[in-house]
């Protein structure tokens, strides 16, 4: 099972029941933008998911004939092992796009470099401005409050890279 199968299964145990639409606009309103809200990518996981018993579908309802997903009691218990599976290869950084364009500015003229990480900065402030306007806008509550925890999450991470990009620059400009 990938790491979106996991994901998905996780939303249906904690919303559910739940359309693969329903899903799919979680993942729209993800501050993550690499997570994927395209029906090539949740369909087949609900496909998977469902043939390994960890969720069931309704018949077809409505007059988009949609079904509701529900977790069961074997994908409850799929989720904790995926969740306590903490292991160094996870814990390792994550892509990013903008560190790896920072790697390859030997490409252009130097004086170019520092408009090129100006830009940069510029993008992660907006980011961060998105993000800290996203995270005001949800609701209190227990579920909420996990999500606003990981909403803080994304917070943390924007800010280290600004940090990151400010000293790139200093370095740069020597």
């Amino acid at each position: 099972m990938t790491e979106l199968d996991f994901t998905i299964l996780a939303i249906i145990g904690r919303d559910g029941p739940l359309s693969a639409y329903d899903i799919r606009k979680v993942f729209a309103q993800s501050l993550t933008p690499t997570w994927s809200s395209s029906t090539g990518s949740v369909y087949p996981s609900i496909g998977r998911l469902e043939m390994a018993g960890l969720i069931t579908a309704s018949i077809p309802e409505g007059a988009r004939s949609r079904k509701a997903l529900r977790i069961t009691p074997a994908g409850r218990k799929a989720l904790e092992p995926w969740l306590t599976g903490i292991t160094p290869e996870i814990a390792a950084a994550t892509p990013d796009p903008i560190r790896t364009r920072m790697f390859f500015l030997m490409f252009v003229q130097p004086k170019r470099r520092l408009e090129i990480i100006k830009t940069a900065i510029e993008s992660t402030e907006a980011a961060i401005q998105e993000a800290e306007r996203r995270r005001l806008a949800r609701p209190g509550g227990d579920g909420a409050d996990l999500r606003r925890i990981a909403s803080e999450g994304v917070l943390f991470e924007l800010r280290a890279r600004l940090d990151w990009l400010k000293w790139l620059r200093a370095e740069i400009a020597h």
